[in-house]
């Protein structure tokens, strides 16, 4: 689930974009997890930036990977 972050030079997130629009629309699971990405992200700013990486890390695109959710609720499905 790819997410574009824009932060500014201290770090703080400016702005969070779920890359996978049509999905988000489409897909409630998908829009759940996204939506709870986006707080994550959201609740950690500010990030731990290097200072001297801003200009290459002002906006860049984080994959969370959501693999775990499917395998886990498919465990706990069973019992």
């Amino acid at each position: 689930m790819p997410i574009k972050i824009k932060s500014n030079s201290v770090g703080s997130v400016v702005n969070i974009e779920i890359m996978d629009t049509s999905l988000y629309g489409s897909d409630p699971k998908y829009r759940a997890v996204a939506y709870r990405a986006r707080h994550a992200v959201n609740d950690s700013s500010p990030l731990p930036l290097l200072a001297n990486k801003y200009e290459s890390l002002k906006t860049f695109v984080f994959n969370f990977e959501t693999s775990f959710i499917t395998r886990a609720y498919n465990k706990f499905r069973n019992i």
